[in-house]
């Protein structure tokens, strides 16, 4: 196997190639750094979700004076270079490649970077929305559910695409991952993609997300090689629901320069499409799985349909789904 070292030197110079022209993202511009905040705004918090002493922004600030965040009146661009980086759980060989890129990044590089740097194109694009929180599902059902999405994946060269926060159905998808490298050792590393908004992560995760690329952007002589690759323990909490799931080959955290919210499915649903017109000498299939899920389900489903992509929703998996499936069926038993 590949030290770190030439893994992220692989990985840094396929980002670089991918992003070329969007090696920048926006900050809030409504603080600056440095900025004198009177002690009485010492604690509040600017709409960005930042405290309003703890901006970055070292432009010309912006005029707006609104209470809604709009990213085109709010923020600033920066030139980040390359945000990204490798982690890796040595008792689970699990590696993880980040990249921090701008939200409004063309899908197209982020499918040609994975396409690359993977060594191939997929098969099959099994897409899994719904539960988050207080996520729960029965025992036989949860099982049949694991199984099926890995054998699907495993069996027909298929990439599986999440939210990849450390929480709900995702954090079964990861589970599940573990336990059938666990049960199949010489199993091929299985392609699952975290869909992640930056702001979603806790600051702490944030700050030491940061730190991971810096230092291995710059290592310093006396950064300890296992330690410089390494996933932070603090990141790996079971109860961390602010963090991502450690067991996703690639994890893209799109940032919109907020630190609250969360991701929608504009970014997984163009990735689909991105990867069905560049089939090449492939057919590509995609399928969206519905586990759970709340209000925005709907409008989930519906986006999926009106692009006429497949949708499966796991009845029995609780709230949204159960609900769709009574309407569908108002005889079953």
């Amino acid at each position: 196997m590949p030290s770190c070292k030439d893994l992220y030197d692989k990985w840094r110079n396929a980002v670089s190639e991918a992003t070329k022209d969007h090696k920048h993202r926006y900050t809030c511009a409504l603080f600056k750094k440095d900025q004198t905040i009177s002690d009485t705004e010492q604690t509040n918090r600017c709409i960005c979700g930042r405290l309003k002493n703890s901006h970055s922004y070292k432009g010309e600030l912006s005029s707006y004076a609104g209470d809604r965040w709009i990213m085109t009146d709010c923020s600033g661009r920066i030139d980040d270079g390359i945000s990204c980086g490798i982690l890796y759980k040595w008792h689970q060989a699990c590696l993880t490649k980040f990249l921090r890129c701008d939200i409004n990044i063309p899908q197209k590089a982020l499918y040609d970077l994975i396409c690359n740097d993977y060594g191939k194109k997929p098969n099959l694009i099994i897409s899994i929305f719904g539960g988050t929180k207080n996520f729960k599902m029965d025992k036989h059902l949860e099982t049949a559910f694991m199984n099926g999405i890995i054998e699907a994946a495993t069996s027909a060269g298929g990439w599986i695409l999440t939210a990849g926060l450390n929480s709900g159905v995702v954090n079964l998808v990861g589970q599940a991952i573990s336990e059938a490298k666990v049960m199949h050792c010489n199993l091929k590393n299985i392609v699952s993609i975290g869909f992640t908004k930056w702001g979603s992560l806790s600051q702490d995760v944030r700050d030491l997300l940061s730190g991971k690329f810096r230092k291995q952007l710059h290592p310093e002589n006396n950064d300890p090689i296992s330690e410089l690759y390494t996933y932070p323990p603090e990141m790996l909490g079971s109860n961390n629901q602010q963090t991502v799931e450690s067991h996703h080959a690639y994890m893209l955290l799109f940032d919109d320069a907020t630190q609250y919210g969360y991701l929608g499915d504009h970014q997984p649903t163009q990735f689909l499409e991105e990867a069905l017109k560049n089939k090449g000498n492939t057919n590509c299939y995609t399928i969206t799985v519905i586990v759970e899920g709340g209000l925005n389900t709907p409008y989930t489903i519906r986006r999926f349909l009106e692009k006429n992509l497949p949708v499966v929703i796991i009845r029995g998996s609780g709230r949204m789904a159960d609900i769709i499936c009574d309407f569908l069926t108002p005889d079953a038993e």
